[in-house]
């Protein structure tokens, strides 16, 4: 049972590591998208929409369920 926990600490890190940030993103530019919902849900952790406008398809990734319900969607 040690070598297990053990095993799991060594790599807490990596998991940690492979968790995204929204850096990439810039918020200082607002992007205003019109279009149809084709498709919406959640894939642990987070929401999703996706959005079909006139060029393109777009998968806008939303916040965890917990954080956009505090929200009020």
């Amino acid at each position: 049972m040690f070598r297990s926990l053990l095993a799991v600490l060594a790599f807490a890190p990596a998991f940690a590591f492979a968790h995204h940030g929204w850096s990439e993103y810039d918020q200082t530019r607002t992007l205003t998208l019109e279009g149809r919902v084709e498709e919406m849900g959640y894939e642990h952790p987070h929401g999703f929409v996706k959005l079909a406008t006139k060029d393109k398809t777009w998968v806008a990734v939303l916040a965890p369920p917990s954080r956009m319900d505090n929200r009020g969607l």
